[in-house]
């Protein structure tokens, strides 16, 4: 897989190992060897329990990342079992963020770009806001 992702990005002008794959779900035992072998070496999980216990069984093997919804109450467990949060989509917990972290945290901003109801993501005002709060 890894020799795949890397010929493609090639064609797109980007470096072999510019292009990083994240494999979700992947089962603890099973799917750890699968996912060394291809060149996969980050796990995303939407769920702290789920999280919690791959990390238990496998260790430090894989890195991990959140995916997915993040709950407030939640974020100081997801914080220190994760190098990467994709899922920032609230100025709430933008601040909940902020309030627990204990070193620099990577996260990625979910942008709302229309008003639908029931869309998750911090609309570009709020974005604009929050910024010099």
């Amino acid at each position: 897989m890894r020799g795949r992702v890397d010929e493609a990005a090639g064609r797109a002008g980007r470096a072999p190992g510019a292009v990083e794959i994240v494999w979700r779900k992947v089962h603890p035992r099973r799917g750890r060897a699968g996912a060394c072998r291809a060149g996969v070496g980050v796990v995303g999980e939407n769920r702290l329990q789920d999280l919690q216990a791959k990390r238990a069984l496998v260790g430090e093997a894989l890195t991990y990342d959140f995916i997915g919804h993040l709950q407030r109450r939640k974020v100081r467990d997801v914080l220190s079992l994760t190098r990467l949060v994709h899922s920032l989509d609230s100025v709430r917990l933008a601040a909940e963020i902020a309030a627990r972290v204990e070193g620099p945290t990577r996260l990625l901003v979910e942008v709302r770009i229309d008003d639908a109801r029931g869309n998750l993501g911090i609309v570009p005002s709020q974005l604009r806001a929050s910024s010099t709060t």
